[in-house]
Parts: C-alpha cells; sequence; structure tokens
C-alpha cells in the first residue's frame, strides 16, 4: 500500500521504482523502502536497489521554494565544499518537475547512529565529550557568511532582504497571526499577545546585522555519530529544510529546546565547543528567547495541522514562560 504523509505525497513501490530506473538504468530493481516517518515537510523513504550505490535515502517534495528540496542541495554542497561538514552524497537529484511532480534528491545512507536513538545509552563523560563536538559543528555551518540576510529558495537562489528584524515582524509576523486566528486552536487574546511581545523586541532585534548561514533544525535527530577509536565523532549532519540566512542566534533555538534540556553541563560543553570557533556573548542569550517564541509561534500551528494537538499545547506553554522570564 502506498503511504501518505502530511502533503499528500504518496508513493507506491512502482512509483520509487521508476525514479530509480530513471537515476541508474532499467535494469534497477527496487529490492525494499520503508517510509521513514520522521519529518513533516517532506517524504522521506530509505530505499534498497539491486546495485550500486545500494543503499539510498529518496526524498521528495511539493513545497514552495523556501521550504523545498533544491535549497536542501544547494546547502549541502556549500557546506562540503566550503566548511568541510559532513553531509549526505547525493547521487542524483531533478527539480524541474518536468517529467516527475516532485522534487526529488537520492543521497547516501548516512553511517552510523542517530544520535537521539543513542543518547540515553552514554555515559555522561561521552554525551559531554558529542557536547563538545555538536559546538563545533554548529560553529562551522554559521561561519559561512553573506552580505545580506534572505530566505534561500531554491538550487542558488536567494530572496534577499535589508534588515532581518523587518523581514521577521513585518510580513511573515502577520501571516503566522492571520494563521492562528483563522485555527482557533490558540485563543484570539493569546494570539496578539505573542504578537504583540515580539513587536515590543523590535530594538533588540535591529541589533541583529550579521548575516550568515543557520541550520534552523539542528538537534540530535539530524546529527549522526559513529565511534572511532573510542570516541564517539559526528558522522554526519541532515535536513536543511529551514536553513536560511540569519543571525547566528537562530540556530541555538532548537538546541535550547532539545538539546541544553539534558542538563547545565551538556549547555556548558556545547558552547566550549561552538566558542572554540565563533564568539557567543551573553546577551545573546535574551535574542534566543525571543527568537524562541516566535519560532514557537509558527510551529504551534504546523503542529495544529499535523493534528498534534498535545504537543501544540506544550509549546503554548512554553511560549508563555518564555515571555514572563
Amino acid at each position: 500500500m502506498a503511504q501518505t504523509d502530511l502533503h499528500g505525497i504518496s508513493q507506491s513501490k512502482q512509483e520509487i521504482e521508476s525514479i530509480m530506473k530513471r537515476e541508474f538504468g532499467n535494469s534497477t530493481v527496487v529490492v525494499s523502502f520503508e517510509r521513514m516517518t520522521k519529518g513533516m515537510m517532506n517524504w522521506v523513504g530509505h530505499v534498497k536497489i539491486n546495485k550500486k550505490p545500494c543503499d539510498v535515502i529518496l526524498k521528495l517534495s511539493n513545497q514552495p521554494g523556501k521550504w523545498g528540496i533544491a535549497k536542501e542541495y544547494y546547502v549541502m554542497e556549500l557546506l562540503r565544499k566550503k566548511a568541510k561538514v559532513p553531509v549526505p552524497k547525493v547521487y542524483a537529484h531533478d527539480f524541474s518537475k518536468k517529467d516527475y511532480p516532485y522534487e526529488y534528491t537520492i543521497v547516501s545512507k548516512l553511517k552510523g547512529q542517530c544520535l537521539e536513538d543513542i543518547w540515553a545509552q552514554l555515559t555522561e563523560s561521552e554525551q559531554e565529550q558529542i557536547a563538545v563536538e555538536m559546538g563545533k559543528m554548529l560553529a562551522k555551518i554559521n561561519s559561512i557568511e553573506f552580505k545580506q540576510f534572505g530566505r534561500i529558495v531554491g538550487d542558488g537562489a536567494i530572496e534577499n532582504y535589508d534588515s532581518y528584524c523587518d523581514g521577521l515582524l513585518g510580513e511573515e509576523l502577520d501571516n503566522i497571526y492571520q494563521q492562528h486566528i483563522e485555527a482557533g486552536f490558540i485563543p484570539s487574546e493569546t494570539a496578539l499577545a505573542v504578537k504583540t511581545f515580539l513587536l515590543s523586541k523590535r530594538g533588540i532585534l535591529q541589533k541583529l546585522d550579521k548575516p550568515c548561514l543557520v541550520h534552523n533544525d539542528f538537534h540530535f535527530w539530524h546529527i549522526f555519530v559513529k565511534k572511532i577509536k573510542g570516541k564517539w565523532k559526528i558522522n554526519g549532519v541532515i535536513d536543511f529544510g529551514f536553513a536560511e540566512i540569519a543571525p547566528k542566534e537562530c540556530d541555538f533555538v532548537k538546541p535550547d529546546r532539545f538539546i541544553f534540556n539534558k542538563g547545565e553541563n551538556i549547555k556548558s560543553k556545547f558552547m566550549e565547543g561552538y566558542s572554540c570557533i565563533l564568539p557567543f556573548k551573553p546577551e545573546n542569550e535574551e535574542i534566543v528567547r525571543i527568537l524562541r517564541v516566535y519560532y514557537d509561534f509558527w510551529f504551534i500551528y504546523r503542529l495544529f495541522k499535523a493534528n498534534n494537538p498535545e504537543l501544540a499545547t506544550e509549546y503554548l506553554r512554553n511560549i508563555k514562560a518564555l515571555m514572563k522570564a
């Protein structure tokens, strides 16, 4: 039976095999495929075929440019060439939608283990060691600088804007607010309170003036590790669907939510690794708090659309606490 993701993409074995034949030849046969359930933006599957490269990840997208996978291809190539960040190897891609209704990429399946799957099994010293490595890896990503802020909307296509603050608190915030009003999951007075809080922070956000590449979804689920000579090493970073050209503080929203809650020692080691490459001042913490409110406000709507009201309610509680901090 074909499987369907949140955005209506359905793929049977025959449909997947047609893509593999197009890229690797008519003798290609799909031995097996498994829909990977993690992630909300695109259809992702683990596919095994009867010839090299044998074991691949297929990603399909019907999303507009800023969420599409042409952008992910651009970011991965940028990181590979400019920052030496370990990312999956791209075997094939087609963003034209001429012969197939979706954008797609076929990439290598990373060796090693997803950090989320093994974190609880690690000793405290191993966790701290990996935390340092994570900090260094994020700093490598953020070390790629640009002249202007902007949205990456395709393979090298960028929609620039002069002020990150204006981009954040202008039409984007209005759209998020309106979506919440129409959805009705958040009471209208709460949605207005969040919007008002964010607008009140314009003076702080206007100081953000250093555009760089940000992953925007950097946490355990998107980091692969492998034990080499007795030490855990980051073997790969994946999933660049939210990447953009923004202030580096944006890349601390997800660590603040999913990594730093593992303990002050983990946060300290992460920051130790990051600071080996890039500076991060104490005043940046306030900016991260404001950005968490913004991105959680946006994500609550996504969770509502994904029929996950329990997690959406948890995020709403977090927003209220962050605004009071």
